[in-house]
This record gives structure tokens, C-alpha cells and sequence, in this order.
């Protein structure tokens, strides 16, 4: 592959994956700022604490599979056909499993309404399961323009239908719906476009290809998992689904940026790094320049969000999630190295090495358990300043792993983000300053946005020098041609 394969391909990929991602987030921007004036957070609370189950059963079926096919170099309709029918039948099994647990689940957190809420969203299952051959064959295929598609059109008719469900009265059912009607509308899509149809076959040689990489990612994803649920779980148990919803809401506002970043740039960086495994040297020099790309525009982005938190929830959520307020600054400080970190990890099953995966997962997870534990008695605060000091400790943890297996010092990629960090730090104290001011919330967001963005160019592109700033322009250059 050319660099000026690399770079069509990255530019093409991003453009499509930014007019998904700037598209279907404004969408859900509205709907998510609508749906918290008429809903109470206790709602919110009833759906994060079933979210592990649902996050869990996904894992499973999906058992590695997806990724296993992605970095594959020729995929058979076999292939394609054992996947398929292995996740399928698995998440059918899984959601009589949901069906059968949950008034046992409902019982567990005192919540009556909780066990019909478990059982009609564990469809959500049944209906990704059916997605993901096309997901993986638009992912090899790098045909975000597809993704864009599917995501614009269920973004917009879920999110409508959640809003007025929720004006109606329908409480935490207007959730309900408006999650599983956006996950049928974008399994249909897909499939119509993909118009791919399985083959009544099963392969134990696909099976086995399949199993030895993806069983790894299994076990790896169902500890990552289970740790990601934990404080909600563990917080809806000992407090209360209210105090469950202001975490939650702080935790899910502040992966807005991430979410954004990662869903332009990182989409493609697994089929990318992938495609260049054997050829070592720019599969590093392509995976430095990948880690640099997203951080310049993740961690700026984190850090004024965290500035700019108080007169955002104010203005968009009212005083009711005033005390989501310093979560939401706390989280998002522990987002600026998660779309390095995306890289970091890609790296690994790239290079086939699922297992480095495993052993980093185990190794991070058992000390996360520890914190989460020794932290609960102090309170859901303390419990997210400890989540924030891990998260960093788990970026370490991937970077060395990253750095050992590339034979790069662990200094490197360090070097590489500290001027962003720099200029990410300065800027964002500039429009925390706005805040202080005896301005409107609306006048201080947008006063201190435009602030906080101004300096950071001015400070990257005249300061610093860096030369980032052409590549990103040959970028839209390759997509304008």
C-alpha cells in the first residue's frame, strides 16, 4: 500500500465518518438535551443499570469474531457463514437468558419496573447479532459512506420517536424505544446495502481460525466490560437510581468528544494497520502519525469541555443535573488519552497478538476491581476520582505493551503528544477564565469556546509549528480530488 493510498484512504474514510459523526451527534444532541427537560434521572438510572447485561451479551456473541475477520486477509463465504450463524445462535440463547434472570435482577435493585424494561431491550441482542457480517464487510471495504447512511437515517426517525414518547408520558419506555428502533433501523440498512446472504454451511477450519483469535478477545472484552459496568451496578445497589443517573449522565456527556474523534479517525485504523502489517517500519511510522492525529483534536477538545462543564449542563440540561456537573469535569479530564489509547490497542490485533490483549486486560482490570472496592464506602465522588487516576494508569499500561512489541521507547509517543497537551492545558485555562465572569451561561459557552479554540490554533500553528496542520489539508485535499 502507497502512502498515497494511505492517505485517500484515511481522507475518504474520515470525510465519511465526520459527516456521520457531526450529523447523527447534533441529532442526538437534541434529542439527548429534549429527553432530559422531560425525563427525571431517575429514568436514566433504570436504563445504566441494565446496560451491563446487554453490554455483556454483546461481547459474547460477538466473541472476537468481528475483529477476527476484519484483519484477515481473504475472507471466504464460509467464513462469513460460520460467524453468522455462531453469533446468531448464541444471542438467541442470550436473551432467553436476559428474559429468564430478569425479575431476579428487578428483585436484586428493588426496581419493579426494571424486569419488563430488561426483557423487551434484550431484542437489541438478537437484532446486532444480525449485523454483523455486513458491519464487517463495510469495515474491510472501508464503506463508511454506508455507516453515514444508516446512522444519519436512525439517528433522525429514533431519536424523533423517543421525544415524543417522552412528551406523551411514556417515562423510561421512551428510552426503550428509542434505542431499539435506532439498532433495527441501522441492522436494516446495512443489510439492504450489504444484500449479503448466508450460505448453510458451517466450517470447522473458519471456526477454529476464528476461535484462536477471537476467544482471546472474548475473555479480554468480557473483563473490560464487566469493569465498565461496575460502578453502575455497584452505585445502583448502594445509593440510589437517581445518584446512579447523575454519574451516568456526567460519564456519557463527557465520551461525547471521544465518541466523535474515534468515530471519524479510529474507525479505520484497524483495517489500515492491518493491511500493513508486513511491511513493519511504516506500519510504525503510519501508527505514530495515526496516535498524534486524533490526540490533536481529542485532547484539546476534552480538556475545554471539562472548562466549559458548568455553564454547558446549566444551559442545555437545567439546574435539575447541576450535580452531574463535576463528574462530567472529571471523566472528561480522563477522556484525553482514550483515542490514543483506541491506537494503542488496534496495534495489538493488528499484529495478530489478541493474547497481549488478554494478559494487559487481566493485569489492568484486577487492580481496577481493587480501587473500585477499597473507593465505594467514600462515596460515588471519590469512586469517580478513582476511576479518573485509573484510567490514566491503563493508557500507561497500553503504551508500554505498544512500545515493547514495536521495539519504540516509551518515551516516544509521550514526546510526540506533549506539545498538544501543552498548548491543550493553556488554552483551556483561558476559557475556564470565562466562566468566572459575570456573563450568561450561553454567553460564557460561547465566549469561552471560541476563546479556548482560538488560543489552541494560535499556540499549535504559530507558536509550536506544528506540521500537523498541512497534513490535515492534504487530507481534505485527497477527498476534494
Amino acid at each position: 500500500m502507497t502512502e498515497e493510498s494511505i492517505a485517500n484512504k484515511t481522507a475518504r474514510t474520515a470525510f465519511w465518518s465526520a459527516i456521520q459523526k457531526i450529523f447523527t451527534m447534533g441529532v442526538q444532541f437534541v434529542v439527548t438535551m429534549v429527553l432530559a427537560r422531560l425525563l427525571l434521572p431517575t429514568d436514566y438510572g433504570v436504563i445504566a443499570l441494565m446496560t451491563v447485561f446487554f453490554a455483556l451479551a454483546n461481547s459474547i456473541a460477538d466473541c472476537g469474531f468481528s475483529n477476527a475477520l476484519i484483519r484477515k486477509d481473504e475472507c471466504t463465504q464460509e467464513d462469513y457463514s460460520t460467524a453468522f450463524f455462531y453469533n446468531v445462535l448464541v444471542s438467541v440463547g442470550l436473551y432467553l437468558l436476559i428474559f429468564l434472570v430478569a425479575p431476579f435482577v428487578s428483585d436484586f435493585y428493588e426496581i419493579p419496573i426494571l424486569c419488563d424494561v430488561m426483557r423487551v431491550s434484550g431484542l437489541i441482542v438478537i437484532i446486532n447479532s444480525v449485523n454483523l457480517v455486513p458491519v464487517v464487510q463495510l469495515t474491510r471495504n472501508l464503506d463508511f459512506k454506508t455507516f453515514a447512511l444508516a446512522a444519519v437515517v436512525s439517528s433522525v426517525i429514533s431519536g424523533s420517536t423517543g421525544v415524543l414518547m417522552a412528551y406523551w408520558g411514556a417515562g423510561v419506555w421512551a428510552l426503550v424505544a428509542q434505542s431499539i428502533l435506532g439498532s433495527l433501523l441501522s441492522m436494516l440498512i446495512m443489510v439492504y446495502n450489504v444484500r449479503w446472504i448466508p450460505s448453510f454451511s458451517f466450517s470447522k477450519e473458519s471456526f477454529h481460525y476464528l476461535w484462536n483469535f477471537g476467544s482471546k478477545m472474548l475473555l479480554a472484552g468480557i473483563i473490560s466490560t464487566i469493569y465498565a459496568n461496575i460502578y453502575s451496578i455497584v452505585i445502583g445497589k448502594c445509593y440510589n437510581s437517581r445518584t446512579l443517573g447523575i454519574y451516568n449522565r456526567g460519564h456519557s456527556l463527557s465520551m461525547l468528544i471521544p465518541d466523535v474523534v474515534n468515530n471519524i479517525f479510529n474507525r479505520n485504523t484497524l483495517p489500515i494497520l492491518s493491511q500493513l502489517k508486513n511491511e513493519k517500519e511504516r506500519m510504525i511510522a503510519v501508527y505514530r502519525k495515526l496516535v498524534v492525529l486524533v490526540s490533536f483534536f481529542n485532547i484539546p477538545l476534552c480538556l475545554l469541555f471539562a472548562a466549559l462543564a458548568k455553564p454547558f449542563v446549566l444551559f442545555f440540561l437545567t439546574d435539575k443535573w447541576l450535580d452531574s456537573v463535576v463528574f462530567l469535569q472529571l471523566f472528561a479530564l480522563s477522556a484525553i488519552t482514550s483515542s490514543a489509547g483506541v491506537v494503542n490497542l488496534n496495534i495489538f490485533q493488528a499484529e495478530g497478538r489478541s493474547d497481549i490483549t488478554l494478559k494487559i486486560e487481566v493485569i489492568k482490570k484486577v487492580i481496577g476491581f481493587f480501587i473500585v472496592f477499597v473507593l465505594l464506602p467514600m462515596g460515588p465522588l471519590v469512586l469517580a476520582i478513582g476511576s479518573m487516576t485509573f484510567n490514566f494508569f491503563c493508557y500507561v499500561v497500553n503504551l508500554y505493551y505498544a512500545n515493547k512489541l514495536e521495539h519504540l521507547a516509551f518515551s516516544t509517543q509521550i514526546l510526540d503528544l506533549a506539545p498538544i497537551l501543552i498548548a491543550s492545558v493553556v488554552s483551556s485555562i483561558f476559557a475556564y477564565g470565562i466562566t468566572l465572569l459575570e456573563l450568561s451561561n450561553f454567553i460564557q459557552l460561547i465566549l469561552g469556546g471560541i476563546v479556548g479554540l482560538m488560543m489552541y490554533v494560535l499556540i499549535t500553528k504559530f507558536v509550536i509549528k506544528m506540521d500537523l496542520y498541512d497534513q490535515i489539508f492534504d487530507l481534505i485535499k485527497n477527498k476534494i480530488k
